[in-house]
């Protein structure tokens, strides 16, 4: 008998921003940034405000719908909006991402970086082994949005 796996909830991270002040003021020094000038001495409390924000998920919640009508085409979101930091450098970037799925045989995701010719893509299911779909997606990610009337 199965047993049903428990949905796990993300629980927000622990943040102490006196150490995280503490440790960005040692690393600006360590770098040689001065912070003795008025407009820097606070420097070191934004800079952990701010890597505190970036690095706490915003909350989201995951809609589903019946597929009632038995849709087997391509269904593709795009530009959606994304802002991350860089795991190897923790940096921010801002940039799109494209989602597109055929019911529950595939999925592909495509983010690029605003300003950057970087793309990263994952496809799955049909959308990586059929190159027909796959073409699909692709050309319609690449095409240029339409403006709405």
């Amino acid at each position: 008998m199965l047993t049903p796996t428990p949905l796990r909830v993300h629980r927000p991270p622990v943040v102490d921003l006196v150490a995280a002040e503490v440790a960005a003021a040692a690393f600006l020094t360590a770098l040689g940034v001065s912070l003795e000038s008025e407009s820097r001495r606070a420097t070191p409390g934004r800079m952990a405000r701010a890597y505190a924000e970036m690095f706490t998920p915003r909350p989201s919640e995951a809609t589903t719908f019946p597929n009632d009508e038995g849709y087997d085409e391509l269904v593709l979101a795009r530009s959606l909006p994304v802002r991350s930091v860089c795991q190897h450098h923790l940096l921010p970037f801002v940039g799109v991402a494209h989602v597109g799925y055929l019911t529950v045989r595939g999925v592909g995701v495509g983010v690029g970086a605003a300003g950057a010719s970087t793309t990263t893509s994952a496809l799955h299911g049909t959308l990586r082994d059929d190159a027909r779909s796959r073409a699909e997606f692709f050309a319609l990610v690449d095409r240029p949005n339409r403006t709405q009337e």
